[in-house]
């Protein structure tokens, strides 16, 4: 009696012996729903829409946390020029827009002082120092704050978090 080859796998139905050794047609399956896979992620990476940038234009000398209330239909539009969105933050370091927040979509923003001349401010993050951190997100509820702090490490230690939101309402009012 002749043994069958053991590297040899019988298919479906009692099927003769299969010239293809175990493991060749999961290989296969495996491969077409990998490519697949990878075929949705790229057209859906492809189709997906970045954020606009956003240019932080702050007065001279400016030093604090900005405050910015975003979806507030009375205040007015952000303009947009270049394909960029313009934030033209006023000496209080607070400002109202009429725009939402795009959330989970990523851009390179920009900082500048703005007065007799316009000065890029260089960001702060790990290992390397700037006068622009404390970036966030959030807000007392029903409100959507983007917020953060312009100044030194000293500076932000003297200005707490904690007393950011407390009068966001009375600051962020539309200008008149």
């Amino acid at each position: 009696m002749v043994r069958p080859n053991p590297r040899l796998q019988r298919t479906p139905l009692r099927a003769p012996l299969s010239r293809k050794p175990l493991g060749v047609r999961k290989f296969v399956r495996v491969s077409r729903s990998m490519t697949l896979a990878t075929c949705v992620a790229l057209l859906n990476t492809a189709c997906e829409k970045n954020r606009l940038p956003c240019v932080y234009e702050i007065p001279e000398g400016f030093k604090g946390w900005v405050l910015i209330e975003h979806g507030k239909p009375e205040c007015p539009p952000v303009p947009v020029e270049a394909g960029k969105r313009i934030y033209r933050v006023p000496s209080s370091g607070r400002l109202c827009v009429r725009d939402s927040i795009e959330y989970e979509k990523f851009a390179k923003d920009e900082y500048y002082f703005v007065g007799a001349a316009r000065i890029a401010i260089p960001v702060a993050h790990s290992g390397h120092d700037g006068l622009v951190r404390g970036e966030g997100v959030g807000g007392p509820e029903g409100h959507t704050f983007d917020h953060f702090f312009v100044g030194t490490e000293r500076e932000l230690e003297a200005q707490p978090f904690t007393k950011l939101f407390e009068h966001a309402q009375a600051s962020t009012q539309p200008p008149a």
